[in-house]
């Protein structure tokens, strides 16, 4: 969806490093406003989406996570699958790719990923992960993409084996 809380269309801006020196190496960065000041220019910076997306509003993380998928997207499927043709040229609203050549449309891949609470016998404790991409005292539950072939209880015992090293 891209409409902001009050019905309000949102877009986003895809901003490649040749646009701009301050963009990090990690390909997954939205822009944020350090601190509501006046001096615009001392108080944006990037930030990596996977790691500061959840700590917003649940709108604002699915609008930020919903941008950084689309452009990683964009950035990927520059030339047709089918052809080699290209550039694919952005179509509805930058939600659809087509070949300027033989016209194939291609859409973003949707993966299939779980996320699941792990719970003591007890009922009173719960598994929680500390990944080494989020900030030292964020722990989260456990969560995963779903491998071509592998059911989602297969999926959930490799990543809390992956995640925490439970077996």
């Amino acid at each position: 969806n891209n409409e902001g809380e009050n019905g309000t269309t949102l877009f986003s801006v895809n901003l490649q490093e040749e646009d701009t020196k301050k963009v990090e190496k990690d390909d997954t960065t939205i822009l944020i406003d350090n601190n509501n000041s006046d001096d615009q220019s001392s108080s944006l910076s990037f930030r990596n989406t996977r790691t500061t997306a959840p700590l917003f509003s649940p709108l604002h993380n699915e609008i930020a996570l919903q941008a950084t998928a689309y452009a990683q997207w964009q950035r990927r499927s520059m030339y047709c699958s089918i052809c080699g043709g290209g550039p694919m040229l952005l179509i509805d609203g930058g939600t659809c790719r087509q070949c300027p050549q033989c016209r194939t449309k291609s859409w973003p891949r949707q993966d299939p990923s779980m996320i699941t609470v792990i719970q003591s016998r007890c009922g009173n404790k719960i598994l929680l992960a500390n990944s080494a991409r989020h900030p030292p005292k964020l722990y989260t539950v456990l969560a995963g993409f779903v491998e071509a072939g592998e059911t989602f209880e297969s999926c959930v015992a490799r990543e809390t084996l992956e995640e925490t090293g439970v077996y």
